[in-house]
């Protein structure tokens, strides 16, 4: 696999480039690099409860809407009878 990295045209012309010459004086040897990023929501300003809040305001409102449906049907049938 090496040689055919080697081989290839592409980075022929990368390794005679400045650029290779450069990285090779400041990283001289083996150079290895890690990196991690955490997100932990400790302080999140409530976004939790409010969100929390708003999905149970909208499950109430879907109900209430079932309820005045069942409300307005049961009174046509009255007035239609």
């Amino acid at each position: 696999m090496r040689s055919m990295i080697c081989a290839s045209p592409r980075f022929r012309r990368w390794r005679r480039s400045a650029e290779y010459r450069r990285a090779k004086r400041r990283f001289p040897g083996g150079y290895a690099a890690a990196g991690v990023n955490v997100s932990i929501p400790i302080f999140n300003g409530g976004l939790f409860k409010a969100r929390e809040s708003e999905a149970d305001f909208r499950a109430k409102a879907a109900a209430q809407n079932v309820n005045d449906q069942a409300n307005r049907v049961a009174r046509d049938v009255r007035v239609a009878y």
